[in-house]
């Protein structure tokens, strides 16, 4: 179970995705590398951060999530299927420290079983590892490899037609970074390569689709300089490119779907006191593709986050965002998604706490008409046996609308306990 309504073992159309190394090591190799430690009130109860034990020059936090309920229509399509499921996420983070230099290992799975759709079961791994050199005074390098393996339900827009079940997404990545903060101005080059393979779709009435079309390898490089220009407040100004390029360059429809993309923003980090801080991105985004019938996509380039603690009892953040999709839906260049969540924590008491969180995105599918427009609310309560344990029962609602497809709801109601050391 997620300590966030928002993210729910039950999976909707799209990759199932598990917490990801990249933000648990993050967190482990921060090193204050960022200018904004997340501080809130202490009367408001956060996740779950186990001490870890220590096991000679390693600190282990071993962590456990388990947890039930049902769904009235889980893989959340028109007139779908309701379910009972029952999910369990075992995770190991450990962490060593030698000198001012920083290692972490991540190991995580997933299982998650539904009682009315054994075929839609859904079974995850990831393995993430990072290296934090501190190479010089002011620098960092920061060493990364992961391997994960995701799943991409059947009801999917990718999905191959007749699929008659998931369809397992495994990515093997690599990523070098850079930290250089001699003073108030900060250098951060970055190169990251992910390798994107999928399995064998199952396919009704037999047969299977081999999805070779699919696998791909992306290449993302950038340079974020900040500038400190006040104390609490840091100028960034980030510059990303990106291509992708399938093994297969031509299509079953006949069309190229290599693309490269480049991106620029011009934002603030900021912190004003303990009580509320974040970054504020704004920019232009631009995807170019290697198929001559697609237009170029141009969008606004959006990131943004913000934790506010207007009172010592109540959290909220905020996260916007634009990102896009990769699509082999048919003349369909790329999925453009442009959204928000907001989430709130209200402490009732030492040990009782209420969440709630609402998202929405906006998908534009580029090259046809068609736009799709997702709605999420949550609410859950949560009792806090000790630091290191929670018990939790929330609801969730998701809607689906679409100007060419059918709309689907979702309700969802669930229990779990959630464990860290």
């Amino acid at each position: 179970m997620s300590s966030q309504p928002s993210a729910p073992p039950r999976r909707a159309p799209g990759p199932t995705r598990l917490r990801g190394p990249a933000l648990i090591l993050a967190a482990a190799l921060a090193g204050g590398a960022s200018a904004l430690a997340k501080n809130g009130p202490a009367s408001v109860p956060t996740p779950l951060e186990g001490s870890g034990v220590l096991a000679g020059p390693v600190v282990l936090s071993p962590s456990l999530e388990v947890e039930t309920g049902y769904s009235d229509n889980y893989l959340r399509e028109a007139d779908g299927d309701g379910s009972a499921y029952a999910s369990v996420k075992p995770s190991l983070l450990a962490t060593t420290f030698w000198g001012p230099h920083q290692a972490a290992l991540f190991l995580g799975a997933e299982a998650t079983s539904y009682f009315e759709g054994g075929e839609d079961d859904v079974y995850a791994a990831e393995i993430g590892a990072r290296l934090l050199l501190s190479a010089w005074r002011g620098g960092d390098v920061i060493l990364g490899a992961g391997y994960e393996r995701e799943v991409e339900t059947s009801a999917d827009d990718s999905a191959p037609a007749g699929a008659d079940g998931p369809t397992g997404v495994n990515t093997l990545s690599a990523s070098v970074a850079v930290r250089h903060n001699p003073g108030l101005i900060g250098l951060h080059p970055f190169l990251e390569y992910d390798r994107i393979l999928h399995e064998a779709t199952d396919l009704e009435g037999g047969g299977e689709a081999s999805n070779d079309e699919r696998d791909r390898s992306e290449l993302t490089f950038g340079l974020e300089t900040t500038y400190e220009y006040s104390a609490g407040y840091q100028l960034f100004l980030r510059g990303v490119g990106s291509t992708i390029n399938y093994d297969e360059e031509i299509d079953t429809n006949g069309l190229e779907r290599g693309s490269t993309t480049a991106t620029g923003l011009l934002g603030v980090n900021f912190r004003v006191t303990n009580l509320i801080e974040g970054s504020a991105g704004f920019g232009y985004s631009r995807r170019m593709f290697d198929e001559a019938s697609f237009d170029d996509v141009d969008t606004i380039a959006l990131d943004v986050t913000l934790d506010w603690s207007p009172l010592e009892t109540l959290r909220v953040s905020l996260n916007g965002f634009q990102t896009f999709a990769e699509s082999t839906i048919d003349d369909v260049s790329v999925q453009n998604d442009l959204g928000f969540k907001l989430r709130a924590d209200y402490a009732l008491y030492d040990d009782i706490s209420l969440s709630s969180s609402l998202g929405y995105t906006h998908s534009t599918f580029e090259g046809v008409s068609r736009t799709d427009q997702t709605l999420e609310a949550g609410l859950a309560l949560a009792y806090h046996l000790s630091e290191f344990v929670r018990l939790e029962a929330g609801y969730e609602f998701a809607r689906d609308a679409s100007n060419t497809e059918e709309d689907a709801t979702e309700n969802r109601v669930y229990v779990g306990l959630d464990a860290q050391y």
